[in-house]
């Protein structure tokens, strides 16, 4: 990115962001990648003065216009048009061979490198078809809710382009499966998704895309549609890929220090100390241990403890903080044993009663004096007076030395 290019990304955002926080659409905005080397340039020029990325998109796909969806994808054009031609479905393959069903892939892959590439001409046909068919689809709702009327002609007419137009639409879907594929191999090393997961994903942006696609504007469609298919995909893979969701800022910043640890890690020939993976990424020390932690992979309490074939979990491993040793359940048995003694030896059957409720003892559950009161059927004060006749008394006999006596 030349620096004038850059130095204006930075100045817009300053100028844009509030209390420190941007939107991830000024870089999209922009026509800067999320795994550039500008993206992790920006990035990383602008956290050491506070600044930091957000997603406010989240339940939804980012709302690009026509004009923001040429700039972005215009200059990537004529690069777009050789890669998807130059899929290589087989190779792409054999990747991650051993992570999926090897038949179910290869099937996968064979059906969608079957379907031809669309001709110029065909997707221009296909695309306006669309359009008429809305115009339909428009038409005939009108005349459903009785605001027009039309003729029989008219209403089988607009009949034929409404389903022309699901035709084209299919056409289209199909006919751009090789660019979705394309994007999506972007994604897959780096993924816990299968490829076809990230296809679907991708489809959904494919799909977005002929629901606003305009052809009078001179773009090609496969163009047009890259931005949305992309910022699908990369959604889902944030989203989907893992057990408990991150944010999308922290799940992009995770991936850059990975990328920076790799790097450090081939240059120095050992792991970066984390000083050295700030100085790199210009993350702070604390942001970088912080997106270490949120962003580990859960481990489930049912994974094997240890390499060995005893069977032991790491559920097995953990002390049970509620559970009581053997020798401090002897303890405290021994503790009610002795407090039984002390209650009928100076209580009352009724004293005995409300202190036992009052503090929990022997295997109870504490209550509150509205709940005793109306346990027993009982005045609150009458309750009351009990209470502090019955520990008066137990302090009288010295309980507390005499308990510490016989422990």
């Amino acid at each position: 990115m030349e620096q004038e290019k850059f130095d204006k990304v930075i100045n817009r955002i300053k100028e844009e962001s509030k209390d420190k926080q941007y939107s991830i659409k000024i870089l999209i905005e922009e026509g800067v990648e999320d795994d550039s080397e500008e993206y992790d340039a920006i990035i990383a020029a602008l956290e050491p003065e506070g600044y930091e990325i957000i997603d406010e998109f989240e339940d939804d796909l980012i709302e690009f216009d026509d004009d923001e969806v040429i700039k972005i994808a215009s200059e990537e054009e004529d690069i777009l048009d050789s890669n998807v031609e130059n899929v290589d479905l087989e190779k792409m393959f054999v990747i991650k061979q051993d992570a999926h069903s090897d038949n179910d892939l290869k099937e996968f892959l064979k059906e969608i490198g079957s379907v031809p590439l669309l001709k110029k001409k065909e997707e221009e046909e296909a695309t306006q078809a669309i359009v008429e068919g809305v115009k339909a689809e428009t038409i005939l709702n009108k005349f459903k809710n009785g605001t027009i009327t039309l003729t029989t002609e008219e209403i089988k007419d607009n009949a034929l382009k409404v389903t022309k137009k699901r035709k084209a639409r299919d056409r289209l879907i199909l006919g751009n499966m090789r660019l979705v594929v394309s994007i999506a191999k972007g994604f897959y090393q780096n993924s816990k998704m299968s490829l076809q997961d990230l296809v679907s994903e991708g489809v959904f942006g494919l799909i977005k895309t002929i629901e606003k696609f305009d052809p009078s504007r001179g773009l090609k469609f496969s163009t047009y549609a890259t931005p949305w298919i992309r910022q699908s995909i990369s959604r889902a893979v944030a989203e989907k890929s893992r057990t408990v969701r991150i944010p999308v800022h922290v799940h992009e910043r995770a991936i850059r220090i990975n990328k920076a640890m790799a790097k450090l890690n081939q240059t120095l020939g050992r792991m970066p100390t984390l000083g050295e993976i700030s100085d790199y990424t210009g993350v702070s020390e604390a942001k970088i241990v912080y997106t270490k932690l949120i962003s580990r992979d859960p481990v489930s309490f049912e994974s094997p403890a240890g390499d060995d074939d005893t069977g032991a979990t790491i559920l097995d491993l953990i002390s049970d903080t509620q559970t009581l040793s053997p020798e401090q359940e002897y303890e405290r048995s021994q503790i009610q044993e002795f407090l039984k003694v002390i209650f009928t030896d100076n209580l009352t059957p009724l004293q005995e009663k409300v202190i036992t409720l009052k503090f929990g003892l022997f295997g109870t559950n504490q209550h509150s004096l509205d709940e005793i009161s109306h346990y027993l059927d009982m005045p609150k004060t009458k309750i009351k007076m009990i209470e502090q006749k019955a520990i008066k008394v137990l302090r009288a006999n010295s309980i507390k030395k005499r308990l510490s006596g016989a422990m």
